[in-house]
């Protein structure tokens, strides 16, 4: 499975080519981190430091990876129109003067991206690799179809890429970072973290000690503030944080973990199948959700609490303290209340295909499920089986915002 091709790296160099330039550097820099576990004094300037003197990158990796070898390392990037010339001229160049590097024992690696067809002698990487090792310990040419095949091996960094150029739309998956800026703005002003973390120190703690487990669980009130919490707890920490997938839909999961190992997945949606047994997955539950004493249980906030994470978000002391009033701390209740929203406005269950069938309630108001009669008066009104009816009624008790609720044997 290939998220990007080498026509999709020409488009983003032909898209901004000064913008490409300055983090091709960092995309390898964030590959060779996110696949080598063992990589050490990692000197890879990018973006406005491209232009420092010396070797574009030097690093220390004591484990040989898939793309990676073991020992020193030295590399040269180059986005050059002729990018074939641009290698010969950077080989000869730090051939002839290494800048004190052992050329015997370092491994030289010259990137481009663009697809390597022939050189002016019709020689194929790996002819032109072998025609120019004698100095070296080795010398790779890392073209963009090998940039490609590295990218689809680590998906986050992929994500990254493609949220630089305004593409992460089109993925079905991110980083944690790009999942936090689709979430957030979903208000106006944008949700901050404090809502989600705002007196939850333990359970933050006890969130990042189960992410080596290969489920970690997180259960609020709604899915809404679960997922908040995941994605504001992973923000704090950059290391855990570059290594996340958020993913979108369940299409996107069973196809990442079918050729991705040892990665560490947040779902973005409620997940009830069978998670991956080589990958670790994050799952976040609302409050229909069975207790299960391996979850990380997050306490309902506190009005103050609710308030105060509404001041940070711009919202005057008079507008939060409203807001708290026609929410009582629910926040799919506050997306739709928030002033200056426009997103969201419609509860979730407006669009179910069996919206119809709340028709009867809505009639009576109430009732019993122990009542024979009103069970009957139900039946009439809708013209259905009371069977059918207490299926799409589960259905709907199952939503977070759940247009009905059930007190004892009643729903109203």
């Amino acid at each position: 499975m290939n998220f990007i091709t080498s026509e999709i790296l020409k488009r983003f160099i032909e898209q901004d080519k000064r913008k490409f330039e300055g983090i091709l550097s960092e995309l390898v820099k964030r590959l060779i981190l996110s696949s080598c576990q063992s990589a050490s004094n990692v000197r890879m300037p990018g973006r406005a430091d491209v232009w420092a003197p010396g070797f574009d990158g030097i690093i220390e990796n004591q484990k040989r990876t898939t793309y990676v070898a073991d020992g020193k390392s030295v590399w040269e990037f180059g986005t050059n129109s002729d990018s074939l010339s641009k290698i010969d001229a950077d080989y000869k160049k730090r051939t002839n003067h290494p800048l004190g590097i052992e050329k015997s024992t370092t491994t030289f690696y010259l990137v481009i991206p663009k697809v390597w067809a022939y050189d002016n002698k019709g020689m194929s990487i790996s002819q032109w690799e072998a025609e120019h090792k004698e100095d070296w310990r080795d010398v790779y040419v890392y073209d963009a179809s090998k940039l490609c095949d590295w990218l689809t091996s680590e998906p986050a960094v992929c994500a990254w890429l493609f949220e630089q150029f305004g593409e992460g739309k089109y993925l079905g998956f991110s980083t944690v970072t790009g999942g936090w800026t689709s979430f957030s703005n979903r208000t106006k002003p944008p949700l901050t973290s404090s809502m989600f973390l705002v007196d939850r120190q333990n359970e933050v703690l006890e969130f990042k000690e189960k992410l080596t487990q290969k489920m970690c669980r997180v259960k609020a009130d709604t899915f809404f503030d679960a997922y908040g919490f995941c994605l504001s707890a992973l923000m704090q920490d950059p290391e855990t944080n570059n290594r996340v997938i958020v993913v979108n839909s369940e299409t996107a999961y069973f196809e990442l973990v079918r050729f991705h190992k040892n990665g560490l997945f947040l779902l973005s949606f409620p997940f009830t199948g069978q998670v991956s047994d080589d990958n670790n997955t994050i799952l976040c539950y609302s409050k229909e959700s069975p207790a299960s004493s391996d979850m990380v249980v997050l306490p309902v906030l506190w009005k103050s609490q609710f308030t105060k994470a509404l001041r940070d978000m711009g919202l005057s002391e008079a507008e939060a303290s409203e807001c708290y009033s026609f929410t009582h701390g629910n926040l799919l209740s506050l997306i739709r209340r928030i002033p200056g929203n426009s997103a969201d406005t419609r509860p979730k269950w407006t669009d179910a295909s069996e919206v119809m069938s709340l028709y009867p309630i809505i009639f009576l108001r109430q009732f019993s499920a122990k009542n024979v009669i009103e069970k009957r008066v139900l039946e009439m009104i809708s013209a259905s089986t009371y069977a059918d009816l207490e299926s799409k009624y589960e259905s709907f008790l199952r939503m977070e915002d759940a247009p009905i609720k059930r007190i004892d044997d009643s729903l109203l």
